[in-house]
């Protein structure tokens, strides 16, 4: 899962689901702050929830409880994009618009199963390269990053985009700055 923010305060957050399959969503909030928030929760272009105000879901505030929204979605893509909207609120007595989620959780209720995250199961540092291998599901995107030090900022991208077309991929990274320094970090993400 990650969240990410635009310039509007909308918080985002983008799950990997399988394409035609149903899911039970729940996000989870918890307000503790202002009985005036509210925004509306948007699955995938579509409002799922219109004019959500946690401190009303949750009896108030105080009350040592949380918020919870549930919704039943059929997926169409491999990823499910939910974001909460405090600019398109339509009930005038939400004027704190700052969505905030606590948390999120994704239940298979039907169709395929979550492909497993990529992990490397093999890397040796050899002449011709570092040659990196990974489980892959087919079809699916792979990028393979690398840092020099995990305090740098920033990953770099050595390949952003392998396909692949079995359960393990095998890239070369053949670059000799790369391969003759003494430390360096790769990470592998699925896109």
């Amino acid at each position: 899962m990650s969240i990410r923010y635009d310039s509007n305060p909308r918080p985002k957050v983008i799950l990997d689901v399988v394409p035609g399959s149903k899911y039970k969503l729940q996000l989870v909030f918890a307000e503790a702050c202002c009985d005036n928030r509210g925004y509306n929760i948007i699955v995938d272009g579509q409002v799922v929830g219109e004019n959500f105000a946690p401190a009303a879901e949750q009896g108030g505030l105080g009350s040592n409880q949380g918020a919870v929204f549930s919704a039943e979605i059929e997926t169409q893509r491999d990823k499910l994009v939910i974001a909460l909207d405090g600019y398109g609120v339509t009930d005038p007595a939400l004027i704190d618009r700052n969505a905030i989620l606590n948390g999120a959780t994704l239940e298979i209720l039907s169709g395929g199963q979550l492909a497993p995250p990529a992990r490397f199961t093999g890397i040796k540092v050899e002449a011709a390269g570092v040659t990196l291998t990974f489980n892959t599901t087919a079809g699916r995107s792979y990028a393979v990053q690398y840092k020099k030090a995990l305090t740098d900022a920033n990953w770099t991208d050595v390949a952003p985009n392998i396909p692949a077309t079995g359960t393990s991929t095998i890239y070369t990274d053949n670059d000799p700055t790369r391969r003759g320094s003494a430390t360096g970090y790769y990470r592998v993400r699925s896109l």
